[in-house]
């Protein structure tokens, strides 16, 4: 990214945690509510704080911004930041 400016930078704590419940997920075996639980266990919290609910996983596992992709005004742009995870994993 040589020259780009970034506005973005994933918490090198927090980042590792969502990759995985990206990864559990995209098993298709888990629902949000157990993908909540799986954060929580691994004491990952909002940011007020509390514990992942099941429709923080799912706004989560819907929003583009987690793999590079900001949606604003009906438009998508490639971000100038590193994703968390890639298009793939985020499709899955």
């Amino acid at each position: 990214m040589s020259g780009k400016k970034t506005n973005i930078v994933p918490d090198p704590e927090k980042a590792p945690l969502i990759r995985a419940a990206f990864e559990e997920y995209a098993q298709g075996i888990y629902t949000y509510q157990e993908i909540a639980r799986f954060l929580d266990e691994r004491w990952l919290k909002t940011k007020h704080n509390k514990a992942p609910s099941q429709q923080f996983v799912e706004k989560m596992l819907r929003n583009p911004v987690y793999c590079g992709v900001i949606s604003a005004f009906g438009e998508e742009t490639e971000g100038t930041f590193e994703p968390i995870v890639s298009r793939a994993l985020f499709a899955a």
